[in-house]
């Protein structure tokens, strides 16, 4: 067995488990959610159901007053921190790749510190520390 067919194997080894598990999760989803789902806003038939199936239609009942508050204050949100993450990315970025080691060293810093943190910290931080 050459070295390409022993590569091609090993592959092989560990992506038809994955493949195997997301068709198993995505046959599992397609039953719940529209096999045995309710489409009607009908509750009992909805309790009937024990968990084994999407109640969509008491969730599009219940969803339009979530969609019409909801939704703008998300896409505002995501907005303005693009807004606002980019151009700091951006320029922490281009003052990584600079020349100057004034420059390139504290960005590098910066970065790295950001990185090695873990995310549950930054948001305990900006949880516990900010002002409300």
């Amino acid at each position: 067995m050459n070295r390409h067919n022993r590569r091609t194997a090993l592959h092989w080894l560990w992506q038809a488990p994955l493949l195997l598990l997301i068709l198993w999760l995505a046959w599992h989803f397609l039953r719940w959610g529209v096999l045995n789902a309710v489409f009607s806003p009908d509750l009992s038939a909805c309790q009937a159901l024990e968990r084994t199936g999407a109640c969509w239609g008491v969730v599009a009942a219940k969803g339009k007053a979530w969609f019409l508050t909801g939704l703008p204050l998300t896409l505002f949100l995501t907005i303005t921190s693009l807004l606002i993450s980019v151009p700091i990315a951006l320029c922490l970025a281009w003052g990584r790749l600079s020349r100057s080691r004034f420059i390139s060293w504290p960005t590098t810093a910066c970065i790295e510190t950001i990185r090695g943190a873990p995310l549950v910290m930054w948001l305990f931080a900006a949880a516990f520390l900010l002002p409300a």
